[in-house]
């Protein structure tokens, strides 16, 4: 298994959650909750929560049920400098490891991603919505994208990013050198898709008060019903509908856990009420895994982990696929404030780019470079790294505990691992961990929050994976990273751009590379430290001893500048350099897509009446940057075009029972004379006409009711 590690945002490595080996069949022994509801959105995230508040709104009776708890318990989930180490919580970030061995992160909270993400909010622009027409056959009502995007930004929770610092101005110098255009100093929350473009960009973190806001602040003010620590375990069908065209679903089986870490844990039911519907809003991850356990999906997978299959459904899990990044490190002569993602810029790149009019093709890539600065995320990766390597008997106890001790001196946190992970065999006298914050954990803090480092994306990747179930339950996660050659060539290209960014002499004057960092010392170069080090910056042949730049990860320098472009020299660039240290951005995507599982823009779960999918896992190609605003514009959306649907038909069946009550309503006689009744007066031929026109109205209202 590869060692995929970072010097950024890396997470604690631990295996997926279990999926329990389920039926979805209706079981009587289960506890049933006592109210019902019209809708019950499944996860409190960037999606669940601007649908769960927009369908309340709507005057739905609205329960959103949340696995986690409640996000304000975390102080580190609340600013933009605990944002590590919230991930380093698994309480407030689910780990796991994909196939290829690449760490993974899923919020574990009340606003899901967006309470442990790097916060950028990216709309994307038109031409995007035209790519996922054109390809995918997927048709979006534009203008009420463009509503719901503008309900965001009205929201409160998005700002302008910070810019303060020396290693911004010298960002945005060096890349205006290289002839990327400065969008404007206000900044834009849309992608720039103009070749070479450099954007300030917003973010839901508050540039004055380091406060991070989070989707889960949208429910503020609402009717929405939200229950943490309840993690869904699969849906029920009405069991007359499993023999018809559709599905219907009438509740969710839900472990209702004691705490956070689901000490102990009571299964429950959950229901709607007659013409109530469903919407799973758990991620890419979690809502085919979801799927999965009730019964929809692969048959063949479904047998073999034990469920009863309810309808066979190929594609549920297939398409996975994610942004892959390579981050490169630089030391800093000075500290300064973090900054994450304030700054992106975006450029085709490749020896085929048309200089006027460039578009993407086989060599022609869309790269973009975006910054993290102050060592956020570098900490994170030693400590990261030296677990992984320990558990694998590749790093000695006190290796191990040296790193250990030197995160919880950096940042006042109790990381969340265990000494019996590592190495059992090592004796006794290596196993003597140092004392936390001695001088050597302090000096190398100080060293780290002097780091910074530049990160490229592939930005349109084309490899494609799977979420799936094994034979005993388990969620497995492969992406299949880098399946596809033109994601190689892509990677290859943003790493060589990053270098030349590098080399200018706006980011020399600011950065301390080679000898002149602390990243070079004795400290983090010999002794216990290596081993670990070793797997973080694995060497490259790009690292000659005399370079003109020496960054760390050691391998990365000016001589690659030399190099042509040709797609055989990419890919020894993407062996040498993005093979050994890519990571995910943790942008899951298209596990149950539109244009094939997704049925129109209610986002309706084909075969089904009533579960509809809201979330990244219905977005067939992710978005060239990060998808947070995106999907987030997606809850909004479906919760307007669901509230607005349910309010046509109940207007329709208003109308309907006016009609029923004029037609069943007695004639008007005003006494006319005989008593054969024929000499009606002219009020009791109303009172007739009245009866047949109130019948005309019920035969068409009922014809537009059924419509």
């Amino acid at each position: 298994m590869r060692a995929a590690v970072s010097i950024l945002l890396l997470s604690l490595i631990l295996s997926p959650s279990s999926a329990q080996n389920t039926t979805n069949g209706v079981s009587s022994s289960l506890e049933t909750d006592e109210k019902v509801y019209d809708t019950i959105v499944v996860g409190a995230g960037a999606a669940g929560c601007p649908l769960a508040r927009t369908l309340a709104d709507y005057g739905e009776e609205v329960l959103l049920l949340e696995r986690g708890d409640d996000r304000q318990k975390f102080p580190e989930a609340l600013t933009k400098r605990g944002g590590q180490t919230a991930m380093l919580n698994p309480v407030i970030s689910e780990q796991f490891e994909t196939v290829q061995g690449v760490v993974g992160h899923i919020g574990r909270v009340t606003g899901g991603g967006t309470a442990v993400n790097a916060g950028v909010y990216i709309e994307e622009g038109t031409g995007y919505f035209d790519d996922l027409e054109r390809n995918y056959g997927v048709t979006l009502n534009r203008t009420l994208i463009d509503e719901s995007f503008a309900w965001l930004l009205g929201s409160g929770v998005v700002k302008p990013s910070s810019q303060d610092g020396q290693w911004n101005t010298a960002l945005r110098a060096s890349l205006e050198a290289e002839g990327y255009e400065w969008a404007g100093d206000e900044g834009t929350p849309q992608v720039g898709y103009d070749n070479a473009m450099v954007w300030r960009t917003y973010s839901i973190f508050d540039a004055e008060t380091d406060k991070r806001h989070a989707a889960d602040e949208l429910l503020e003010g609402s009717n929405v019903t939200l229950q943490v620590l309840s993690e869904v375990q699969h849906l029920e069908f009405d069991e007359e509908s499993a023999d018809g065209a559709k599905l219907t679903a009438t509740c969710v089986v839900y472990d209702k856990l004691s705490d956070t870490e689901g000490t102990e844990r009571s299964r429950r039911r959950v229901c709607v009420r007659d013409g109530g519907r469903i919407i799973l809003s758990a991620g890419a991850i979690h809502t085919p895994a979801i799927l999965m356990r009730s019964g929809l999906g692969p048959k063949e997978m479904l047998e073999a982990a034990g469920i009863d299959v309810v309808k066979d459904m190929p594609n549920v899990g297939k398409d996975l696929h994610d942004h892959p990044q390579t981050p490169i490190g630089v030391g800093l002569k000075a500290p300064g404030p973090v900054t994450i993602q304030s700054i992106m810029a975006t450029r085709y790149a490749g020896p085929k780019c048309d200089a006027e009019n460039p578009s993407p093709n086989e060599e022609c890539h869309f790269i973009l470079i975006d910054e993290l600065s102050q060592g956020y995320g570098i900490t994170t990766g030693m400590a990261l790294t030296a677990a992984k390597g320990a558990a694998q008997g590749k790093v000695t106890r006190s290796a191990f505990s040296l790193l250990k001790g030197f995160w919880e001196c950096a940042h006042d946190f109790d990381i969340a691992l265990k000494e019996e992970e590592v190495d059992p065999d090592t004796d006794a006298a290596e196993a003597e961990a140092p004392p936390i914050c001695n001088d050597q954990q302090a000096e190398m803090a100080d060293c780290t929050r002097q780091g910074g480092s530049l990160l490229s994306w592939v930005t349109d990747p084309l490899s494609r994976g799977s979420v799936s179930l094994a034979a005993n339950g388990s969620v497995v996660v492969d992406p299949k990273y880098f399946d596809h050659p033109m994601d190689r060539q892509a990677a290859a290209l943003s790493i060589k751009e990053i270098v030349k960014l590098l080399v200018s002499d706006d980011m020399r004057n600011i950065t301390a590379n080679g000898e002149e960092s602390c990243f070079a010392s004795d400290l983090l170069t010999s002794g216990l430290i290596s081993s670990a080090m070793g797997l973080i910056f694995p060497p490259s042949k790009y690292a000659p001893a005399d370079a003109d730049l020496q960054l760390f990860p050691r391998g990365i320098n000016a001589s690659m500048l030399d190099t042509d472009d040709s797609p055989e020299t990419l890919e020894e660039i993407f062996l040498s350099v993005a093979d050994p240290l890519y990571i995910s951005i943790w942008h899951y995507c298209g596990t149950v897509s539109m244009g094939t599982l997704i049925e129109g823009d209610d986002f309706l779960l084909t075969g089904t009446s009533n579960v509809h999918v809201v979330d990244a896992s219905v977005i067939p190609a992710v978005t060239r940057v990060n998808p947070m605003a995106t999907i987030m514009m997606l809850g909004r959306y479906a919760g307007v075009q669901l509230g607005e649907k349910r309010e046509t038909l109940r207007h329709k069946e208003r109308q309907y029972t006016f009609a029923v009550a004029r037609a069943e309503a007695p004639l008007v006689d005003d006494g006319g004379d005989g008593d054969d009744g024929e000499g009606e007066t002219v009020s009791g031929s109303v009172g007739l006409g009245g009866r047949v026109w109130g019948g005309l109205a019920l035969l068409v209202l009922g014809w537009l009711v059924l419509a």
